[in-house]
């Protein structure tokens, strides 16, 4: 007869000595590593000056202070050319600091606090890398500028403009993401036990460039830290209450929306789906309105008041921005399979790809119906449908977490596309 209990306690022992390594790990990665600097200069001026560069002016407004740094002949033989957030085309950046010049929301006491702000960042430039500074605003002024949603803005420029820029400020923002992280794979811990909390940390920590984000990149980890929460409520079946958390997630990034669609969906087809849960399906879709709508409603208030731009045009905004963004890649890439069947060699149509991408929904909802699954199970399941459906940047690899297949062990297996 097999040893349960020794066996209980040797994967307690293993989890337990992993947690702690995991936790060891996550220090030193706030204390030693680089800072995400390219990140960290979008996100915090970005939000910081969102009043005056809203999200067209920050390349412009960038150019003219490094202008006054360095001057305007250095700055155009280093940097010939800034990508115009208007339109998304490279421009000569001589016509970038000309753009500048027509901005009518800046003061003097601003323009000086940007000015500093800039050089702090140059500072970090120079700190943390052997090339001269100026050639790192080359990399930046040619990105994507920052494309954040009112959500994150409403927050993140009240306390951008309550802190202000220092090396020991910097640490202090770029740690609350590490924070949030911990708290996120303590709930799953508790969630899910040891074992799961290691497995998805693993996970978590092989995403190509995804510690990238822990320290320096500012409050990049909210919606993970909602979504976890948002599980945790689900475990305990408090539907609206889970719901309201997601909603939150859901207005701060777009594909936890789409995850809790296939969630629901795949929740309603399930074994376990019985009268009582199919009412607690409403309370969860009620949750999520409520939370997404309150939350999204507050935060454009703060802007509003910031800004003094209309809600409507706040909005209005942020989308013109994130398709004007969207028009720079590849639209096969709306398909998360583009990537995967790219890697392979083979030479497709979008056609191609959406009938290949329905054909795996189809087939991972038949999978997962007919397990009798508990809800926070599909729920993290339903993680796997994002990449069939969207392009989520080079977050490629996949986990899937499945219920105990027996008595002491659980069943694990991991799904990469790298």
């Amino acid at each position: 007869m097999p040893d349960y209990a020794g066996i209980k306690q040797r994967t307690f022992t293993h989890s337990l000595v992993c947690w702690i390594a995991i936790l060891l790990g996550l220090i030193a990665i706030i204390l030693s590593r680089k800072p995400h600097i390219l990140e960290f200069a979008h996100y915090y001026l970005g939000a910081k000056y969102h009043n005056e560069v809203n999200y067209t002016g920050l390349y412009n407004a960038l150019s003219a202070a490094i202008v006054e740094i360095h001057g305007e002949d250095e700055f155009i033989s280093v940097v010939p050319v800034v990508r115009d957030l208007k339109s998304g085309k490279y421009i000569k950046s001589r016509f970038a600091i000309e753009h500048h010049a027509e901005n009518p929301n800046w003061i003097p006491k601003r323009w000086e606090e940007f000015k500093n702000d800039v050089f702090f960042i140059q500072t970090m430039l120079g700190t943390y890398s052997e090339k001269p500074p100026i050639l790192h605003w080359r990399k930046i002024l040619v990105d994507h500028g920052y494309n954040a949603p009112p959500t994150y803005t409403a927050y993140v420029s009240i306390i951008t403009n309550a802190i202000p820029l220092g090396f020991i400020s910097v640490y202090l923002l770029g740690a609350f993401d590490a924070v949030l992280i911990l708290l996120t794979f303590l709930i799953i811990r508790r969630i899910f036990g040891f074992d799961g909390a290691v497995i998805a940390f693993i996970f978590f920590a092989s995403a190509l460039d995804m510690l990238s984000y822990v320290t320096w990149a500012l409050f990049r980890f909210d919606w993970f830290f909602a979504i976890a929460v948002a599980l945790w409520f689900l475990s305990k079946r408090k539907y609206f209450l889970s719901g309201i958390m997601w909603g939150i997630s859901s207005s701060l990034r777009i594909f936890p929306a789409v995850i809790a669609a296939f969630f629901v969906v795949v929740f309603a087809l399930s074994r376990r789906a019985e009268r009582k849960r199919i009412s607690g399906i409403g309370g969860f879709l009620s949750g999520g309105f409520i939370g997404a709508t309150v939350f999204s409603v507050m935060s454009t208030i703060i802007v509003y008041i910031s800004t003094n731009i209309s809600p409507m045009q706040i909005w209005a905004k942020f989308i013109q921005r994130i398709s004007i963004h969207g028009q720079t890649f590849n639209i096969l890439n709306a398909v998360g399979l583009d990537r995967l069947i790219e890697v392979i060699g083979i030479k497709t149509y979008g056609i191609t790809e959406v009938i290949i991408s329905i054909l795996l929904v189809v087939i991972l909802i038949w999978t997962i119906i007919r397990k009798s699954l508990k809800p926070e199970v599909i729920a993290t399941l339903s993680i796997l449908f994002t990449p069939l459906v969207l392009y989520i940047s080079h977050y490629l690899s996949l986990i899937h977490i499945s219920e105990p297949t027996r008595p002491l062990y659980i069943s694990y297996a991991v799904f990469c596309l790298k």
